[in-house]
């Protein structure tokens, strides 16, 4: 799979802006930015979805890293991140591999699991929520309060 281009703000906080291919320096100063304001849900929101919701508002918010256009993006990740609990707690209640018609197969909730994790890595990455994706983002640190393990809405999942 081709590497996804960085955005513009992050290769030059890393120092890794580039020229073009035939040598020439690329004008950056058209890349559309976005407003500077808080996202407001793209829908209704079920309460596990709406707790992930504020959960990413509140460090997002904190790193610096909002934006109003995120906001089905940020939708997104919170949807996986519940599917993701869910299909654990199913699977922790049931066999990894269940009787089929033509013999043991594997539950369905083991691949509704790694599709949610594929996809919560993926929007991990974008939103810069993964160790690694933290290492290439520099930000003003921000006053606010850091984040208690009780307000984790998974401190409780498996």
């Amino acid at each position: 799979m081709p590497q996804r281009p960085k955005p513009t703000a992050l290769r030059l906080l890393e120092g890794t802006d580039r020229k073009g291919r035939q040598g020439r320096t690329i004008d950056r100063t058209t890349e559309p930015m976005p407003e500077d304001e808080a996202p407001v849900p793209p829908y209704d929101l079920s309460d596990d979805v709406r707790k992930v919701w504020d959960f990413l508002i509140h460090h997002l918010g904190y790193m610096g890293l909002l934006a109003g256009a995120d906001a089905h993006n940020m939708a997104g990740y919170c949807e996986a991140a519940v599917l993701h609990a869910r299909a654990s707690q199913t699977l922790a209640k049931s066999p990894i591999l269940v009787q089929g018609e033509r013999g043991l197969v594997i539950n369905k909730a083991v691949h509704v699991q790694e599709k949610a994790a594929r996809d919560l890595l993926r929007f991990s990455q974008d939103f810069g929520l993964t160790p690694a994706a933290r290492t290439r983002i520099e930000v003003q640190k921000r006053a606010n309060a850091p984040v208690t393990p009780s307000s984790n809405p998974f401190s409780n999942t498996g």
